[in-house]
């Protein structure tokens, strides 16, 4: 059995995963390396388990966004508050026990429950439409706050006094509460002497002490020393998953910014208990068999422990950028400096002034990217030192008094775009005939997406996606870029060669081929 616990934390709570309202979902570009892997094991027909230490009651919802709703996992917060049902519920908020005369009245965002011309209530939705919460109001001020299970019941409910968290309740299905979580006071965790669960203790001081608990009682039900663990590597939980699985081969796996590696003591603690260390990106592969030397592992041990494989693979999915006329050229921006960034631009601009098919697809992944700043940046390059009737449509001066500010600064053949999901990008590329990515570590999954749509891409640094000349160029630095764009703008044949190259690559990349890697890994243990 192959058991993954996730890096599914994104609150102010230490070990909740809660869904926002609807009206406050930020979306950002996130990756999840456990979502990919799962799904890679499962295709394989192999053995597959979640192992959820996070509390989120819209949890249902999240696996379905991810296509990994019939995956089999144990949750901890289930698990204490005595919760078996797996099925997805809707609940009618008007059908709860209102007093009677309430009535609702709708907003763009949220339904007001009204008694006698006061707010009762503020009734809150999940982005999918679930109901969320109730916020429940005496005299204008919140008294509590009912949190609803998306399998149609109350999860829990938080109590306030003078609009201050005093504790929160986790309910079992029949509303009865399981264990009290005290926002301030010593103990924080409080059993209920009449709980369905028994527990060890009837108080706990935190919930990693709980949470350690409930492990131990699952391992002894399911967990054998032969089984695996795959850990998303995450400070919230490591410590806890290494003192609760000593017996079983425990797989560490790196992904993205998740992991800072400031902790020295709990990287080396890592580094000694781990069978095998994933790594997504050179970058980390390198800090990883580093370490790994400084412990004075031998070079056998670190060659069989330390792998680079990627978390997502490769599906074909060839664009139709050879059969439209535009020449469109995809650039992701984040994390340029401003300097070499308006290098980048110059060149980029110089190069549409001579080439007309040439168009300019300006990206970021970052929901708070400043765009209307760069497009002002871009406006004023091409007003300093560029032909500006090439860029801008001209307009007569009867026109440009009746035209709307925002037509009159659109830029011909260049736009820019925030982008918050895969699908995003996918489109994207669709129609794109070159990727340029010059960051130091170019971006990982829009390098696959990429290479499964065959797109050449232009980078300024090695990696295992993109060989220089095959399916794109490595620059030195931006003054090489031109002869990169023309490399494969010029007529199609290196295009043509790139796309060949392209499809031969991404076989080695497949589902099939990433679990062939993981299988030959675990074999070596």
């Amino acid at each position: 059995m192959f058991y993954f616990i996730p890096s599914w934390y994104n609150s102010d709570q230490k070990w909740h995963n809660e869904a926002p309202v609807w009206y406050r979902v930020l979306e950002n570009m996130t990756f999840d390396d456990t979502v990919s892997q799962v799904r890679m094991f499962q295709n394989a027909d192999e053995e597959v388990r979640l192992l959820l230490f996070s509390y989120n009651p819209q949890l249902r919802y999240m696996l379905h966004e991810e296509s990994m709703l019939t995956v089999s996992y144990w949750s901890f917060f289930d698990d204490i508050q005595n919760i078996q049902q797996k099925e997805i519920k809707l609940i009618n908020f008007k059908e709860l026990n209102w007093p009677k005369g309430t009535y609702f009245v709708y907003t763009p965002f949220l339904v007001l429950a009204k008694h006698g011309g006061e707010i009762i209530a503020r009734i809150q939705f999940a982005e999918n439409g679930n109901l969320l919460l109730i916020e429940l109001l005496i005299d204008g001020v919140l008294d509590k706050i009912m949190i609803f299970d998306d399998r149609g019941f109350v999860s829990s409910i938080k109590y306030f006094k003078q609009d201050r968290l005093i504790y929160q309740d986790y309910l079992n299905q029949n509303g009865v509460w399981q264990i009290r979580e005290y926002a301030s006071k010593f103990p924080r965790i409080v059993v209920n002497p009449m709980s369905d669960k028994v527990f060890n203790f009837t108080e706990y001081d935190d919930w990693d002490t709980l949470i350690r608990e409930r492990i131990l009682v699952l391992k002894k039900l399911e967990v054998t020393p032969d089984d695996y663990i795959i850990v998303a590597v995450n400070d919230i939980h490591n410590n806890l998953v290494r003192k609760s699985f000593p017996d079983q081969k425990k797989i560490f796996s790196f992904f993205g910014e998740r992991y800072s590696f400031d902790n020295r003591l709990d990287f080396n603690e890592l580094l000694d208990e781990g069978e095998l260390f994933i790594a997504e990106s050179e970058k980390i592969e390198r800090l990883l068999i580093t370490s790994l030397q400084e412990k004075n592992y031998s070079s056998n041990y670190v060659e069989n422990h330390i792998s680079r494989i990627p978390p997502f693979d490769t599906c074909l999915r060839l664009g139709q950028s050879q059969n439209i006329e535009e020449l469109i050229a995809y650039l992701l921006v984040d994390d340029l400096s401003q300097t070499y960034l308006s290098e980048v631009l110059d060149q980029l601009l110089a190069k549409m002034e001579v080439n007309p098919s040439l168009e300019l697809k300006i990206v970021s992944y970052k929901n708070d990217y400043d765009m209307t700043s760069l497009k002002e940046q871009v406006k004023d390059k091409i007003l300093s030192s560029k032909n500006p009737d090439y860029f801008f449509t001209s307009l007569s001066l009867e026109d440009e008094n009746h035209f709307k500010e925002e037509q009159k600064t659109k830029i011909r053949g260049i736009s820019f775009d925030i982008y918050t999901n895969e699908n995003q990008i996918i489109d994207a590329l669709d129609t794109a005939r070159l990727v340029i990515d010059l960051r130091d570590d170019p971006d990982l999954y829009t390098q696959i997406a990429a290479l499964s749509s065959g797109i050449p891409q232009i980078n300024k640094v090695h990696t295992n996606y993109v060989e220089h000349q095959k399916n794109g160029w490595i620059i030195s630095d931006s003054t090489e870029l031109n002869n990169a764009i023309d490399y494969y703008f010029d007529g199609l044949m290196n295009w043509n060669k790139s796309l060949v190259y392209s499809v031969k690559k991404m076989g080695d990349y497949t589902s099939g081929k990433i679990l062939q890697r993981w299988r030959k890994l675990l074999e070596k243990e």
